[in-house]
């Protein structure tokens, strides 16, 4: 330190002759400069602990109040109505590009059943001529049968040959007669009455032109044109009475579209509600047709009603060998 610092020079500037403090000065003001410090200490804490406490209970009564607090409950979106759905699978079908069965090619379709009381076959395999739709090969539960069989309910093979000289029809869906087909849904549901329906009553048709697409579609789905297809789909938006209801089937989330009757029977199609391809059928209620079910309305029973699930390749025309 300085001998110019102020405060060297302020201790020169005292009187001369002012005594020195003693001992009981210096500890009078040693006691008095400790208690001033401790008055202070104490008046901090005396607010220090209050606010600290009035912190906490504001943090516990915000956490009560948040742990109190009623949970909101999510409600679940409606379920979608059969208008609903099939607006869908009427955006989708516009986007769904047809298959080609090139020369030398065949359409391979396997069909995989399932339900019903009859224990009857459970897969069958069929190749189709892929101009004519003429089966070449059947194999049913692994086992060859012969194609000549009825395939148009009540008409034998020379019957399906005429057929498809003719150009096809639902049953035998050549690609000319596909190409044929009005794709307006008003015209189309007219084709449908008046070559499949014949002398029905109106009360017998409720329900069949399900039935009648499915027959056809579980041949020529793969190949429907994006305009045939939305119009196939815009006639069964329109049907009457028609309903819907969501399964999965491997996995895949289905929409089964049909008209069931007063007690809830009926064909259904099975769409694909991923990429709106028809890939089956179902029919609801099949224990009990005939007569009146026990309850009303029924519900799909996979042990009792039948379900048919398609599965599509275009294949080389092997078929004859193994």
């Amino acid at each position: 330190m300085r001998g110019s610092e102020p405060d060297i020079m302020a201790v020169r500037d005292l009187p001369p002759g002012r005594p020195e403090p003693t001992d009981e000065s210096v500890t009078r003001t040693w006691h008095t400069i400790t208690r001033r410090s401790a008055v202070r200490r104490s008046r901090f804490r005396r607010w220090l602990v209050p606010a600290a406490a009035a912190g906490l209970v504001a943090v516990l009564a915000v956490g009560a109040a948040v742990l109190l607090a009623p949970t909101r409950q999510e409600t679940p979106p409606a379920p979608l109505t059969a208008r609903q759905v099939m607006d869908q699978l009427i955006e989708k079908a516009a986007g769904i590009e047809p298959v080609a069965v090139p020369a030398g090619q065949i359409l391979y379709v396997r069909t995989a059943l399932t339900g019903g009381e009859d224990p009857g076959p459970r897969t069958s395999e069929t190749w189709f001529d892929g101009q004519t739709i003429m089966p070449l090969r059947i194999r049913v539960d692994g086992a060859d049968t012969s194609i000549d069989g009825p395939d148009n309910p009540g008409s034998v093979a020379e019957d399906n040959r005429n057929i498809v000289a003719a150009g096809g029809n639902w049953y035998f869906p050549t690609p000319r007669w596909l190409a044929d087909v009005p794709t307006d849904p008003a015209a189309l549901r007219a084709r449908l009455d008046e070559e499949t329906f014949g002398s029905l009553t109106r009360r017998e048709e409720t329900g069949r032109p399900i039935a009648f697409l499915a027959q056809l579609l579980s041949r020529s789905e793969p190949r429907l044109s994006p305009e045939l297809r939305v119009g196939f789909y815009r006639l069964i938006a329109e049907l009457d009475g028609l309903a819907v209801t969501e399964s999965t089937i491997g996995g895949v989330r289905i929409w089964a579209v049909g008209q069931p009757d007063e007690y809830g029977r009926g064909s259904n199609l099975l769409f694909d509600a991923e990429t709106g391809h028809v890939v089956g059928d179902r029919f609801v209620g099949w224990g009990d047709r005939g007569t009146p079910p026990t309850s009303s309305p029924v519900s799909y029973d996979p042990e009792r009603d039948l379900q048919r699930v398609w599965t599509f390749a275009v294949v080389p025309d092997t078929s004859r060998t193994e």
